[in-house]
């Protein structure tokens, strides 16, 4: 049986406490009853058995929540009210689930769709209906919360606080300090194992390393970078630059003057020669964007500011009226990524928003290149926009060995990714090549926009890599898009772990990342399955107090753990 709210009537306030997909709901809809459950619909999974009175009880089985609104729409004047239908109209629709809010706990939200009939009972001044979404998650979302491992963590239990009456599945996070051959997080009955310990009996050089660093380099410096005799495609003008101390790019966004592509470039050595490897590239290219920013907005009331573009991220601070910041990047879920790495909701009632003037003809070519001994290209990634008639980006791999060259990836970026803050990770392992994009998703991690394997089955490009080259090129006259290069690693996959060996599974400076609810584990943002335990189980934190412990425990710094707590 439902139940509901008394919210108001014809004559009486607006009630303003509804939101859905971060919008407040249209201040000309009047909303007289909330109604829903009070539990979503729980049905017993049973199983009859011949010979045996009753049945066996297997639990339960929760059905989806529908809620439904009572609405009266007021129009100022006759003949506005089909206007008024339509931008209620735009309000409801999404093709996916989104965040809906009640004015019973401002701090809830349920995950919801408008669904069924959308009809109003319409007069020249006055419409009336019901609008009713569908939650296929029956859960209720409250509060998220964060809890930091301290620096001085002993192994001892980490207790942990769930306040909602029902179990939800943690985000982890670990930056490594140590390389380590093992890594476990036990919370009662579920645990989370990777690799093998080493035997207090063996001997410690057993540990091998099985992919070893061949250059990390977060490029917030130039130390040990060259300006390189040439830049394939191009000429070299002008220089690089450290900016903000996150990424570097052409000194002063000025490329010079050339007839063709010509832009600034860097090369490093390899701390060594390597012939199997995986070479990870962050970088940026922004269509949208002559320099690093695709525009402002000025706060028009007091803002959150939260970590992920979702209320259901942590909220970091809050903006005051008045404020300005810039805008990164707008989200396609309707948020702003800010330069402080903040989000905002792009609704026109939290700020004003300045775009920076766009003109069609911008162009450029952000590449990435691993270069043998004598300097010369071994393989040469690129994403450019080259075309001054529209925004379209091409992302294309080319290898190269003499006169011999073969483009073995190619293809046009979704326009969805014009604006690209992402990278390439190009893995080469005896004659296979194995090329992925990525961008920066909403959530702030990475989506794989494109995957692509190729085998080199006559053995044309096999050389060994002794260098890395990056640089950034504007063509001929045209406006450059804004362009910089963010970080760069390059690993040595030659070692071959043998039987009685034990691999180093993470080394210092990893970051290790575990979705408990999605079951996604990433290390430095890739997949990382290799040395999961397949006996591991998900964890999960049950209501009221939980422990959860972690080994080995000075391995790592900075350890989270972020929940969001449910309610039926």
């Amino acid at each position: 049986m439902g139940f509901f709210y008394f919210i108001g009537g014809i004559g009486m306030a607006e009630f303003a406490g509804i939101y859905f997909n971060e919008l407040p709901l249209p201040s000309f809809v009047r909303v007289i009853n909330v109604n829903h459950s009070i539990l979503p619909p729980v049905s017993q999974n049973t199983l009859a058995v011949g010979g045996k009175a009753g049945v066996y009880d297997y639990g339960n089985t929760l059905g989806s929540r529908e809620i439904s609104i009572d609405v009266i729409i007021v129009s100022p004047e006759e003949n506005v009210l089909p206007s008024l239908l339509e931008e209620l109209s735009a309000w409801l629709y999404y093709e996916e689930e989104k965040e809906l809010i009640l004015g019973d706990n401002p701090n809830r939200y349920y995950k919801a769709k408008f669904t069924g009939d959308s009809d109003i009972k319409e007069s020249f001044l006055y419409g009336e209906g019901t609008l009713t979404f569908t939650c296929s998650d029956p859960y209720i979302y409250g509060l998220e919360r964060q809890y930091l491992i301290p620096a001085d963590y002993n192994g001892d239990v980490l207790g942990l606080t769930n306040t909602g009456n029902a179990e939800t599945f943690p985000q982890l996070r670990f930056e490594m300090t140590q390389d380590v051959t093992d890594f476990s997080i036990v919370a009662g009955e579920d645990f989370i194992d990777f690799g093998s310990p080493l035997s207090v009996d063996a001997d410690a050089n057993t540990k091998v390393d099985a992919g070893g660093w061949a250059l990390k380099d977060w490029l917030k410096s130039l130390n040990g970078w060259s300006v390189p005799a040439s830049q394939y495609g191009g000429v070299i003008t002008g220089s690089m630059e450290v900016y903000s101390n996150v990424e570097i790019r052409q000194a002063g966004l000025d490329y010079g003057t050339a007839s063709a592509w010509h832009g600034a470039a860097v090369v490093k050595p390899l701390a060594q020669s390597v012939t199997n490897f995986e070479a990870q590239y962050s970088f940026r290219i922004d269509t949208d964007a002559t320099y690093r920013y695709i525009g402002t907005v000025k706060l028009r009331t007091s803002v959150s500011m939260r970590s992920g573009a979702s209320t259901k991220y942590k909220i970091k601070k809050t903006g005051k009226v008045g404020e300005t910041y810039n805008v990164l990047s707008k989200t396609g879920s309707g948020w702003y990524k800010l330069s402080n790495g903040y989000y905002i909701p792009t609704s026109s009632k939290y700020s004003t928003f300045t775009a920076e003037t766009y003109k069609a003809d911008k162009m450029g070519r952000n590449q990435f290149m691993l270069n043998d001994s004598n300097g010369y290209p071994v393989f040469v990634a690129s994403v450019r926009d080259d075309t001054s008639k529209s925004r379209k980006l091409t992302a294309e791999v080319k290898l190269i060995n003499g006169t011999n060259n073969a483009v073995i990836f190619s293809k046009t970026v979704p326009s969805k990714h014009n604006n690209l803050d992402g990278y390439w990770l190009i893995k080469r392992n005896n004659n296979v090549w194995y090329i992925s994009l990525y961008n920066e998703n909403e959530s702030g991690g990475y989506t794989r926009i494109f995957y692509s394997r190729w085998s080199d089955s006559r053995e044309l490009y096999k050389r060994p890599v002794s260098q890395a080259q990056i640089g950034v090129m504007a063509y001929s006259k045209n406006t450059a898009c804004y362009m910089a290069c963010k970080d760069i690693r390059v690993k040595t996959l030659d070692t071959q772990v043998k039987a009685n060996q034990v691999p180093l599974i993470m080394r210092a400076g990893d970051v290790l990342d575990i979705d408990n609810e999605t079951g996604a584990i990433l290390k430095n943002g890739q997949p990382f399955y290799e040395y999961l335990n397949p006996s591991s189980t998900f964890i999960k934190l049950k209501k009221g107090e939980n422990g959860l412990v972690v080994a080995p425990y000075d391995s790592f710094n900075n350890g989270s753990i972020t929940y969001t707590e449910r309610t039926l």
